[in-house]
């Protein structure tokens, strides 16, 4: 057991890796990360599987018992509603929270919980929401960067820096801009989908845990509060609502005289004990991400709109270094391709090899007339020139 914990573990760290960084630290959060982050949860909750059954029921009559824990797996158990409240002290006024005898119970106060079965599948496949815009993402890039950026672990100044330096040269001065552009169109594309992958899985949380009496992202909250304010009373009890330790199971069988036999039984949920503590991380995890994905697509959207803030973010990139008017003619005046792929560039180079690629580029574009200075610059130019 504990070789096999070791390898997903390092499994998982390995999958966090990025030799090339061709996305934001912030997509990769959302998607790559995420899903691994959900793939250890499943883990968890399947080692924590290992160590004893997902679900216990004990009918008054044993015999039955084998039947009635498939039975309440695969249809559910239920809680009463009546028997929630503060006022009833579980084990004097009532067994557990919703959980009393059948004299007091109404069937319209009843909470069924169906969503048992499903937790595993729910989390396998909202890891796969999350990775898939990752996903399309790398198909699309096709390693262009991990061509480009192979060996970005250079001394600066070194021969193999040169060469390389050289070959993003090139890059940037032979591919036409429309192809920088469709590679930074497909990169906002793919943070729109990310966004619209978090929402998709926000909603599968609500339909498959919520009940009819309880909204998950709602009803939730008071536990989540609890549990991060460690009022761990207090969330024991707003969690059972959602998430309850104990529950009932009805088990109808035919008696000998041909009439139905209702059987009732408690039942013990043991896997809730870790699920409800991954939930209460997952409500505030998805709200975090999903607010950071947003921040991106406006962050994204105002600069793939206005020039001039693509070429003050170059300038901050090269940390303020190089005239604003050296900035435009290093970037073809600020284009959306041009600064999506020196984006990329600086994402993987230390600053002083940015910062030299740069002033390396704006030298061979002069030296190839590229650059067409105005006349009486001059000098060092006026203070509005610089950052």
């Amino acid at each position: 057991m504990g070789k096999l914990i070791g390898t997903i573990i390092e499994n998982l760290v390995q999958f966090g890796k990025d030799s090339v960084k061709t996305t934001a630290l912030s997509f990769r959060v959302i998607t790559k990360y995420t899903a691994g982050l959900i793939s250890a949860f499943i883990c968890i909750i399947l080692m924590n599987n290992l160590y004893g059954d997902a679900i216990e029921c004990f009918p008054s009559e044993n015999k039955y018992r084998q039947a009635m824990v498939l039975k309440c797996w695969m249809e559910g158990v239920y809680l009463d509603k009546k028997l929630f409240s503060q006022n009833l002290n579980p084990g004097d006024d009532v067994l557990h929270n919703g959980v009393g005898p059948n004299s007091v119970f109404d069937s319209i106060d009843r909470i069924t919980f169906r969503y048992y079965q499903w937790i595993i599948p729910m989390l396998l496949l909202q890891s796969f929401i999350f990775y898939l815009p990752y996903l399309i993402w790398t198909t699309c890039e096709n390693k262009i960067m991990q061509k480009l950026l192979g060996k970005v672990s250079f001394p600066v100044f070194s021969d193999d820096w040169e060469k390389q330096r050289k070959t993003l040269i090139k890059y940037i001065k032979d591919v036409k801009e429309k192809y920088h552009r469709e590679y930074a169109i497909k990169y906002i594309v793919c943070e729109v989908f990310a966004f619209a992958m978090i929402v998709l899985n926000i909603l599968l949380t609500k339909w498959i845990i919520s009940h009819e009496k309880a909204h998950f992202w709602n009803g939730y909250w008071e536990a989540v509060k609890s549990f991060f304010n460690g009022d761990i009373v207090k969330f024991m009890y707003d969690s059972s609502l959602m998430f309850p330790l104990q529950a009932k199971c009805d088990f109808n069988i035919i008696g000998p005289s041909g009439t139905i036999v209702d059987k009732d039984a408690l039942c013990i949920l043991p896997q809730n004990v870790i699920i409800d503590k991954i939930f209460a991380f997952i409500y505030v995890w998805y709200i975090f991400i999903l607010m950071i994905s947003f921040l991106n697509l406006v962050y994204y959207g105002v600069l793939f709109g206005c020039n001039l803030l693509r070429l003050f973010d170059i300038g901050f990139m090269l940390e303020r270094t190089v005239t604003i008017r050296e900035v435009k003619e290093i970037s073809h005046n600020g284009t959306l391709g041009t600064w999506f792929t020196l984006n990329s560039f600086r994402r993987n180079l230390v600053s002083i090899q940015f910062q030299d690629l740069c002033k390396q580029l704006h030298q061979e574009l002069k030296a190839e007339g590229k650059i067409k200075r105005r006349r009486n610059d001059g000098g060092s130019g006026d203070a509005e020139n610089y950052y």
